[in-house]
């Protein structure tokens, strides 16, 4: 399931491949990309990646705080690599207070598109039909997607999808904090990386000029 409280099997799984396997996405990138790019470019993706072997193991507390992770996966091509970030749901609220963030009223109907159905789980369904009161829910920006990821209040949504004209409250953080709210720096350099290359990628078919491709980059150290 993904979200709330992280499964230790999973989670030393993941912990012991870095949280990723991107081995052969950084190889193709190389190869496909490395002759015709600046090397000031690949020069980021590759210090990136190698941060992402030597990062240190994240303070994770396995089954006391609330977490959600999402999976990102590239197909056959990549050798079905993928990665995985991990947003810290109690220190997203503290960044949100801190801000002083004022939530939103959004729809149920428009909610639903970002619900993770697959992973809503029906014990956890029946408690949340039961509370007279929802708390907002978090939406984070993930621009590599070009959509948000409901990383808080996924099941509070689904119960009420029957009513999609209901509003529910809701927060909604930028790619900035969106990073500053992941569970550690791996998480951090994971995101870097695949949002730089999607970038480069976007450069070097003409969808973006140089100039706003060295705007866009982001070093994350």
């Amino acid at each position: 399931m993904q979200g709330y409280y992280i499964d230790k099997k999973e989670y030393k799984a993941l912990e012991a491949k870095k949280f990723s396997q991107l081995d052969t996405l950084y190889k193709k990138f190389t190869k496909d990309f490395g002759y015709k790019l600046d090397s000031k470019y690949m020069e980021l993706v590759k210090n990136l990646y190698l941060r992402i072997q030597g990062a240190a193991k994240p303070n994770i507390s396995i089954g006391d705080k609330e977490y959600f992770r999402k999976y990102f996966y590239f197909g056959e091509q990549c050798n079905n690599d993928f990665y995985c970030i991990i947003w810290d749901i109690e220190f997203t609220k503290q960044i949100i207070t801190s801000w002083n963030m004022k939530p939103q009223k959004i729809k149920i109907k428009d909610l639903m598109e970002f619900v993770d159905v697959e992973n809503i789980d029906k014990s956890k369904l029946q408690e949340v039909r039961k509370l007279e009161k929802y708390d907002p829910v978090i939406l984070v920006s993930y621009n590599i997607l070009n959509t948000p990821i409901l990383i808080d209040g996924n099941h509070r949504v689904y119960s009420k999808k029957n009513q999609p004209d209901l509003y529910l409250d809701a927060y909604f953080l930028d790619d900035f904090l969106s990073i500053e709210c992941m569970a550690g720096d791996v998480f951090r350099y994971l995101y870097a990386l695949h949002y730089n290359i999607t970038k480069l990628i976007n450069y070097d078919i003409g969808n973006i000029t140089k100039d706003e491709l060295d705007k866009m980059l982001i070093d994350v150290k």
